[in-house]
Protein backbone atom coordinates (compact mmCIF):
# COMPACT_ATOMS: atom_id res chain seq x y z
CA UNK A 1 0.00 0.00 0.00
CA UNK A 2 0.88 3.40 -0.62
CA UNK A 3 0.10 6.40 1.82
CA UNK A 4 -0.67 10.01 0.29
CA UNK A 5 -0.67 12.35 3.07
CA UNK A 6 -1.58 15.98 2.16
CA UNK A 7 -2.95 19.58 3.08
CA UNK A 8 -3.04 23.03 1.92
CA UNK A 9 -2.74 26.79 2.90
CA UNK A 10 -3.61 29.90 1.93
CA UNK A 11 -2.07 32.70 4.51
CA UNK A 12 0.77 33.13 6.07
CA UNK A 13 1.01 31.71 10.01
CA UNK A 14 1.09 33.66 12.84
CA UNK A 15 4.95 34.07 13.33
CA UNK A 16 5.11 32.86 16.50
CA UNK A 17 3.34 30.19 15.99
CA UNK A 18 5.81 29.08 12.83
CA UNK A 19 8.72 29.80 15.37
CA UNK A 20 7.50 27.25 17.65
CA UNK A 21 7.26 24.68 15.33
CA UNK A 22 10.34 25.06 13.38
CA UNK A 23 12.08 24.75 16.97
CA UNK A 24 10.91 20.77 17.22
CA UNK A 25 12.70 20.39 13.73
CA UNK A 26 16.14 19.10 14.05
CA UNK A 27 18.92 22.15 13.67
CA UNK A 28 20.00 20.66 9.99
CA UNK A 29 16.36 21.01 8.91
CA UNK A 30 15.43 24.06 10.56
CA UNK A 31 18.23 26.15 8.81
CA UNK A 32 17.60 25.05 5.24
CA UNK A 33 14.22 25.82 5.70
CA UNK A 34 14.40 29.59 6.94
CA UNK A 35 16.74 30.27 4.08
CA UNK A 36 14.05 29.99 2.26
CA UNK A 37 13.40 34.11 1.11
CA UNK A 38 9.41 33.64 0.20
CA UNK A 39 7.19 32.51 2.77
CA UNK A 40 5.28 30.52 1.14
CA UNK A 41 8.64 28.22 0.48
CA UNK A 42 9.27 28.50 4.06
CA UNK A 43 6.07 27.16 5.07
CA UNK A 44 5.57 24.64 2.34
CA UNK A 45 9.21 22.72 3.65
CA UNK A 46 7.70 22.99 7.20
CA UNK A 47 4.28 20.95 6.52
CA UNK A 48 6.57 18.81 4.10
CA UNK A 49 8.66 17.81 7.05
CA UNK A 50 5.56 17.51 9.04
CA UNK A 51 4.01 15.32 7.07
CA UNK A 52 7.33 13.19 6.65
CA UNK A 53 7.19 12.68 9.98
CA UNK A 54 3.74 11.61 10.22
CA UNK A 55 3.77 9.03 7.78
CA UNK A 56 7.07 7.69 8.99
CA UNK A 57 5.55 7.56 12.26
CA UNK A 58 2.70 5.16 10.71
CA UNK A 59 5.45 2.76 9.76
CA UNK A 60 7.09 2.54 13.36
CA UNK A 61 9.86 5.46 13.23
CA UNK A 62 10.47 6.93 16.97
CA UNK A 63 10.01 10.54 17.62
CA UNK A 64 13.57 11.32 16.20
CA UNK A 65 13.08 9.68 12.72
CA UNK A 66 13.20 13.56 10.90
CA UNK A 67 16.93 13.59 12.68
CA UNK A 68 18.00 10.40 11.14
CA UNK A 69 17.72 11.78 7.30
CA UNK A 70 20.39 10.66 4.57
CA UNK A 71 20.82 11.87 1.38
CA UNK A 72 21.75 9.83 -1.69
CA UNK A 73 24.08 10.44 -4.06
CA UNK A 74 21.81 12.93 -6.28
CA UNK A 75 20.21 14.43 -2.91
CA UNK A 76 17.38 12.60 -2.39
CA UNK A 77 16.58 11.71 1.18
CA UNK A 78 15.94 8.89 2.41
CA UNK A 79 15.72 7.24 5.91
CA UNK A 80 17.61 3.46 7.04
CA UNK A 81 15.24 0.11 5.73
CA UNK A 82 12.58 -0.84 3.37
CA UNK A 83 10.38 2.53 3.68
CA UNK A 84 10.63 4.58 0.85
CA UNK A 85 9.03 8.41 0.23
CA UNK A 86 8.62 11.67 -1.74
CA UNK A 87 7.46 15.17 -1.29
CA UNK A 88 6.02 17.27 -3.31
CA UNK A 89 4.83 20.83 -2.96
CA UNK A 90 3.09 23.52 -5.45
CA UNK A 91 0.96 26.80 -4.59
CA UNK A 92 -1.04 26.07 -1.74
CA UNK A 93 -1.03 22.55 -1.39
CA UNK A 94 1.81 19.79 0.01
CA UNK A 95 1.88 15.78 -0.60
CA UNK A 96 4.03 13.25 1.42
CA UNK A 97 3.85 9.65 -0.45
CA UNK A 98 5.17 7.03 1.33
CA UNK A 99 5.51 3.19 1.25
CA UNK A 100 6.83 0.50 2.74
CA UNK A 101 7.14 -1.82 -0.93
CA UNK A 102 9.10 -0.66 -3.43
CA UNK A 103 9.96 2.79 -4.56
CA UNK A 104 7.85 6.33 -5.16
CA UNK A 105 7.74 9.63 -6.28
CA UNK A 106 5.09 12.19 -6.28
CA UNK A 107 4.69 15.45 -8.08
CA UNK A 108 2.20 18.30 -7.91
CA UNK A 109 1.66 21.71 -9.76
CA UNK A 110 -0.47 24.37 -9.99
CA UNK A 111 -2.34 24.89 -13.51
CA UNK A 112 -1.46 28.16 -14.62
CA UNK A 113 -1.18 29.95 -17.71
CA UNK A 114 1.75 30.11 -19.47
CA UNK A 115 3.19 29.31 -23.26
CA UNK A 116 4.06 25.77 -23.30
CA UNK A 117 5.10 26.10 -26.83
CA UNK A 118 8.67 26.33 -25.44
CA UNK A 119 8.75 22.80 -23.93
CA UNK A 120 7.81 21.04 -27.41
CA UNK A 121 11.18 19.74 -27.54
CA UNK A 122 11.32 17.93 -24.22
CA UNK A 123 8.17 15.80 -25.21
CA UNK A 124 7.90 12.82 -27.39
CA UNK A 125 6.06 13.50 -30.68
CA UNK A 126 2.98 11.77 -29.71
CA UNK A 127 2.53 13.09 -26.55
CA UNK A 128 2.89 16.77 -27.70
CA UNK A 129 0.26 15.34 -30.19
CA UNK A 130 -2.51 14.47 -27.28
CA UNK A 131 -1.89 17.67 -25.69
CA UNK A 132 -1.86 20.28 -28.85
CA UNK A 133 -5.04 18.35 -29.76
CA UNK A 134 -6.68 18.82 -25.62
CA UNK A 135 -10.07 20.96 -25.28
CA UNK A 136 -7.51 21.67 -22.24
CA UNK A 137 -4.60 21.78 -23.75
CA UNK A 138 -2.72 23.39 -19.99
CA UNK A 139 -4.40 20.79 -17.87
CA UNK A 140 -2.97 18.21 -20.18
CA UNK A 141 0.47 19.95 -20.46
CA UNK A 142 0.40 19.85 -16.68
CA UNK A 143 -0.79 15.86 -16.57
CA UNK A 144 2.15 15.25 -18.43
CA UNK A 145 4.30 17.24 -16.70
CA UNK A 146 3.76 15.72 -13.70
CA UNK A 147 3.83 12.20 -14.63
CA UNK A 148 7.49 12.67 -15.73
CA UNK A 149 8.55 14.39 -12.39
CA UNK A 150 6.91 11.94 -10.72
CA UNK A 151 9.09 9.24 -12.79
CA UNK A 152 11.95 11.67 -12.08
CA UNK A 153 11.71 11.60 -8.56
CA UNK A 154 10.83 7.74 -7.70
CA UNK A 155 14.08 7.01 -10.09
CA UNK A 156 16.32 9.29 -7.57
CA UNK A 157 18.14 11.22 -10.45
CA UNK A 158 16.25 13.92 -10.66
CA UNK A 159 16.64 16.37 -13.69
CA UNK A 160 19.68 13.95 -14.30
CA UNK A 161 17.71 12.06 -16.32
CA UNK A 162 17.27 13.81 -19.92
CA UNK A 163 13.37 14.53 -20.00
CA UNK A 164 13.74 13.58 -23.34
CA UNK A 165 13.78 10.25 -22.43
CA UNK A 166 10.61 9.50 -20.87
CA UNK A 167 8.06 8.36 -22.81
CA UNK A 168 4.00 7.91 -20.95
CA UNK A 169 2.59 5.07 -23.00
CA UNK A 170 -0.48 3.09 -22.01
CA UNK A 171 0.02 4.82 -18.26
CA UNK A 172 3.52 3.72 -17.82
CA UNK A 173 7.41 4.73 -18.29
CA UNK A 174 10.27 2.83 -19.02
CA UNK A 175 13.37 4.34 -18.05
CA UNK A 176 16.81 2.36 -18.19
CA UNK A 177 14.65 -0.59 -18.66
CA UNK A 178 12.83 -0.50 -15.61
CA UNK A 179 8.96 -0.02 -15.76
CA UNK A 180 7.54 2.86 -13.83
CA UNK A 181 3.92 2.58 -12.82
CA UNK A 182 1.96 5.56 -12.81
CA UNK A 183 -1.21 7.44 -10.46
CA UNK A 184 -3.34 10.30 -10.81
CA UNK A 185 -3.86 11.77 -7.75
CA UNK A 186 -7.15 13.98 -7.83
CA UNK A 187 -6.58 17.07 -5.48
CA UNK A 188 -8.34 19.79 -6.83
CA UNK A 189 -9.69 21.35 -10.10
CA UNK A 190 -6.84 23.35 -10.29
CA UNK A 191 -4.23 21.57 -9.66
CA UNK A 192 -2.76 18.02 -11.72
CA UNK A 193 -0.81 15.55 -9.00
CA UNK A 194 1.13 11.84 -10.16
CA UNK A 195 2.38 8.79 -8.20
CA UNK A 196 4.62 6.93 -9.82
CA UNK A 197 5.82 3.24 -8.55
CA UNK A 198 7.22 0.33 -9.58
CA UNK A 199 4.77 -1.73 -8.03
CA UNK A 200 2.29 -2.52 -10.26
CA UNK A 201 -1.73 -1.85 -9.38
CA UNK A 202 -0.78 -0.95 -5.68
CA UNK A 203 -3.34 0.53 -3.28
CA UNK A 204 -3.64 3.82 -2.63
CA UNK A 205 -4.43 5.90 0.86
CA UNK A 206 -4.68 9.51 0.36
CA UNK A 207 -5.67 11.23 3.59
CA UNK A 208 -6.24 14.69 4.06
CA UNK A 209 -4.68 16.76 7.28
CA UNK A 210 -5.90 19.74 8.90
CA UNK A 211 -4.35 22.74 9.52
CA UNK A 212 -0.72 21.87 11.17
CA UNK A 213 -0.65 24.97 13.77
CA UNK A 214 -4.08 24.58 14.85
CA UNK A 215 -2.89 23.84 18.48
CA UNK A 216 -0.17 26.67 18.01
CA UNK A 217 3.12 24.81 17.43
CA UNK A 218 2.28 21.87 14.95
CA UNK A 219 3.23 18.98 17.56
CA UNK A 220 0.02 16.98 16.77
CA UNK A 221 -0.20 17.78 13.24
CA UNK A 222 -1.49 16.07 10.96
CA UNK A 223 -3.73 13.94 13.47
CA UNK A 224 -6.00 16.16 13.44
CA UNK A 225 -9.16 16.29 10.69
CA UNK A 226 -7.30 13.07 8.77
CA UNK A 227 -9.60 11.61 7.09
CA UNK A 228 -9.77 8.76 4.30
CA UNK A 229 -10.86 9.79 0.54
Amino acid sequence: MIDILYTHFATPFPQEALENCLATMPAFIAEKIKRYRRWEDRQSGLIGKLLLKEALARHGYGSDCLSRLQTGSYGRPRVSGSVDFNISHSGEFVVCAITAVGRVGVDIERIRDMDISRFHRYFFQESWQEISASVNDLRCFFDHWTMRESVMKADGRGLSVPLTELNVKDGKVVLDGKVWHLKKVELSSSYCCHLATDIENPELHIGRAGNPLRKGDGSNFPKLLLRKN
